[in-house]
């Protein structure tokens, strides 16, 4: 039923080490996160034949705080008074650069320039003179993508997709197949993707340019490779006889819609700055039936503190997309970080577990209990040609668990995404470290009212 790969895909071979304290990789040379995709087609390998290596820091380890410039990213309260607004910011030397809206829930986002060397003293003054105007202030940090690591793969088949079976997928399948009453549709901020066209494994893709001052539809492409195997593990077409099964896919006259708003260019894929996220979660605020209606947001990038997530302009957009049937989905990252610091607030941040349940070694630790596995994971790799890998990340479980959400809202498309998290909470299952990993069977079962599930409070777990 799910055969391997064509010989358009070549497989990736690679070796892994991680120690307790998740010591730096050690890849092939050519098999770099980071290294831009060779030209030339490898075929496919039948013997685990290691090239030599060099050492490479694993990309969103580190934790120092990046700045990517001086901009100040300010969300103002609804009906915020226009002319205080401008005589508070010129007594506090900020010049606004761009002005964002979001339609719905009726406020601005500014993005404010401080006079050289001022940053500090214009934050100060914001701060005093808040009132009823300015909801919140943040600095323009980066983040990263959060790189999945390759780790040797046995035989590209079905049959390696223990991520599916974990969560319960497989039994869902063979028995909710003729259920979803429309396709299912999920966002995606990331590197891009490129489409996989035979037998339409990878081609329902509408791609927009977020890296700048606007957001533009653009062809799909992506210029790193994270985004395709994000888009892969969250929408492949299921039972076509090529490659992979997504998440969200039951069969094949269902294909999943999947949006991808791209936020980063090739020289800042590890240093995207919150404006961009800004920018490209407020135009999927204000575009929710070109996204194909309400529905799951799944953000795989993140590394150093403070994490995405305690970024206040991004929980006050999470918010205004709770508001309209949305959800944001972001990843915990890779750091072996404890972040209960950081509440998840209006977001779901998901972590990485492995095949035993637990959190994998990389993981970073929140208060929130979404959880899904993110180890081995099969993905296509977005390299020219295109790859098959297994791959190490939370930038794997995040689209598990958003596309869980999505099939969900497939089945039943009044439920909003913040209720099929919900939902996935309640009849998932428990960890002996308190997380919860989806059971889609269950989940499905509860959505229908086909099983006996007891009524405890969803936002209790």
């Amino acid at each position: 039923m799910h055969k391997t790969p064509k010989a358009s895909l070549r497989l990736l071979v690679s070796c892994v080490v991680l120690s307790s304290v998740l010591n730096p990789l050690v890849l092939p040379a050519s098999a770099s996160p980071k290294s831009k995709p060779e030209a030339k087609p490898q075929s496919n390998q039948t013997k685990l034949n290691y090239a030599p290596s060099r050492r490479m820091p694993i990309r969103g380890k580190s934790a120092a705080p990046s700045i990517a410039d001086d901009t100040l990213i300010v969300c103002l309260y609804p009906g915020a008074n226009k002319e205080q607004v401008a005589e508070v910011l010129e007594q506090a030397h900020g010049t606004v650069t761009r002005t964002l809206h979001v339609d719905n829930d009726n406020y601005d986002i500014l993005f404010i320039k401080p006079e050289p060397g001022k940053s500090d003293e214009t934050i100060k003054k914001i701060t005093e003179k808040r009132g009823k105007n300015f909801r919140s202030i943040d600095r323009n940090y980066t983040y990263g993508a959060l790189t999945s690591f390759p780790s040797p793969p046995d035989d590209p088949e079905f049959t390696l997709q223990w991520n599916l079976s974990d969560i319960h997928w497989t039994q869902a399948q063979k028995k909710y197949i003729n259920s979803q009453v429309r396709r299912p549709a999920i966002t995606i901020l990331d590197t891009g993707s490129f489409t996989y066209s035979p037998k339409n494994e990878l081609v329902n893709i509408r791609q927009y340019d977020a890296t700048g001052s606007e957001v533009k539809p653009e062809a799909p492409k992506d210029i790193e490779g994270h985004g395709t195997n994000v888009a892969s593990v969250a929408g492949c077409l299921t039972d076509n006889e090529t490659v992979i099964a997504g998440v969200a896919s039951f069969k094949p006259t269902v294909p999943v819609d999947i949006v991808m708003l791209r936020i980063a260019t090739p020289a800042d894929v590890s240093n995207v700055p919150v404006t961009t996220f800004v920018t490209a979660l407020t135009w999927a605020v204000n575009h929710q039936r070109e996204r194909g209606g309400r529905g799951p947001i799944s953000v795989s990038f993140g590394g150093g503190l403070p994490p995405l997530w305690a970024q206040t302009a991004i929980q006050i957009l999470a918010e205004s997309l709770n508001r309209q049937g949305d959800h944001l989905f972001l990843a915990a990252g890779n750091n072996s970080r404890n972040l209960s610091q950081y509440p998840q607030g209006a977001t779901t941040v998901v972590q990485a577990t492995d095949k035993n349940d637990q959190l994998a070694s990389f993981s970073n630790t929140v208060t929130g209990r979404a959880a899904a596995p993110g180890v081995m994971i099969p993905a296509i790799f977005g390299s020219q040609p295109l790859t098959l890998v297994l791959l190490d990340g939370t930038s794997e479980s995040t689209p598990i668990f958003a596309a869980s959400a999505a099939l969900l809202q497939s089945i039943e498309p009044r439920i909003t995404a913040w209720q099929a998290t919900h939902i996935l909470l309640r009849t998932g299952k428990r960890t002996t470290q308190g997380k919860i990993v989806p059971r889609l069977d269950a989940a499905i079962e509860f959505l229908k009212g086909d099983g006996d599930h007891d009524c405890d409070d969803v936002a209790a777990r």
